[in-house]
């Protein structure tokens, strides 16, 4: 949706995902087009909903690019893993945004954001945003 969003708007913003398990997610739906919807299957030949234009593999050194990005990163409950560790070197820049799921998990970075207007966080004992 973003991807068809950006082209429609004529975004120039970059769409990054954290790689992990999403580039081997999408091999798997192009290889196996025949089981995805009719209309995806009647659209491959002009227009592949699998190829994405304006989407990219994030690598850490983007991390302290210069100018606007947005970046799915797992796990989305910021419980660890990647979405933490941009978590902790993106959030104490009050210009950024981050968006959530629905739901997180009780005693994560996101149940905690979600549970107001949080100024500070604790992500461990040792450490705070």
């Amino acid at each position: 949706m973003l991807d068809d969003y950006w082209e429609r708007m004529n975004l120039r913003v970059p769409i990054y995902f954290s790689a992990g398990l999403t580039i081997q997610a999408n091999l798997y739906y192009k290889v196996l087009i025949n089981w995805t919807s009719q209309k995806v299957k009647d659209t491959y030949a002009t227009r592949n909903a699998l190829d994405f234009k304006n989407v990219h593999s994030f690598d850490r050194s983007l991390l302290d690019a210069p100018g606007p990005c947005v970046l799915f990163a797992t796990p989305g409950m910021i419980s660890g893993g990647f979405s933490l560790e941009v978590f902790k070197h993106w959030a104490p820049c009050e210009s950024n945004l981050i968006t959530l799921p629905g739901y997180c998990v009780a005693g994560t970075v996101g149940h905690k954001l979600m549970s107001g207007k949080p100024t500070k966080v604790d992500l461990d004992k040792d450490t705070q945003i």
